[in-house]
């Protein structure tokens, strides 16, 4: 989109009703995505996110469980609000899930 380059995949992690989906989804530059444990709160993500695609695109997830998106898929990965629900001795194995679905860049010297 932005001088030729693809547009920036990001995955609203624990997306809710989608509120962050729809500020995303206004971006051109952004491709969202988003998942939750809430089936219910994902059927209103779904409906009001304004995503192309949004049963695709928003998918639910296990509490714990594996990403429903395949590794290096997405640019960045957001959250917010969410972290804090989570108990401090299961954040790393969170955390490292993030890892998982962002590329990994060798830092430069």
């Amino acid at each position: 989109f932005f001088l030729g380059m693809p547009p920036v995949r990001v995955l609203d992690f624990g997306c809710g009703f989608g509120r962050h989906l729809r500020n995303l989804a206004a971006m051109p530059w952004v491709e969202a995505y988003g998942c939750d444990i809430s089936e219910k709160m994902l059927e209103v993500a779904r409906q009001e996110s304004g995503l192309a695609e949004p049963e695709s695109r928003i998918r639910r997830i296990e509490p714990r469980g594996r990403l429903p998106f395949d590794d290096d898929f997405f640019d960045v990965v957001f959250t917010s609000e969410v972290l804090i629900h989570i108990d401090s001795a299961e954040l790393p194995q969170i955390i490292a899930q993030f890892g998982s679905a962002v590329p990994q860049r060798a830092a430069k010297d």
